[in-house]
């Protein structure tokens, strides 16, 4: 198999989970006015099993040819877009903790590296 076909194919599939998780979380959410934890599984469920369903047939299918830069590129646009809203989300809704109004991964949580000058380390208190 072509790596770039297999890549492809993952960068378009791998698009499908999350939007179906989005949608169908706030779909059902908007309706009964609250989430249910089995709920939430299953659609979770659903979206990874439709998202390689879909990455099946696009590796059996001859469109992945037409489509082998968009879906490297989706992947590309998706890992960038994770690894960023992780530490710098926008100011959506949808990134904000309900608990306590944050969002995204406090300065303070991140562990640093020990410096090497000697401060901090368990050789020199």
């Amino acid at each position: 198999m072509d790596a770039g076909r297999y890549w492809a194919a993952k960068g378009l599939a791998l698009f499908v989970a999350p939007l179906l998780i989005v949608s169908l979380f706030y779909g059902y959410t908007s309706f009964i006015g609250r989430n249910w934890l089995a709920l939430d599984i299953t659609i979770f469920v659903i979206a990874v099993t439709c998202s390689q369903l879909i990455s099946i047939w696009l590796l059996q299918t001859q469109a992945l040819d037409k489509l082998r830069h968009m879906g490297i590129g989706a992947l590309i646009i998706q890992l960038a877009a994770f690894s960023t809203f992780t530490y710098f989300p926008p100011p959506f809704s949808i990134f904000e903790d309900t608990r306590n109004g944050m969002r995204g991964i406090p300065a303070d949580a991140v562990p640093l590296p020990m410096n090497h000058t000697g401060s901090g380390s368990a050789l020199n208190p």
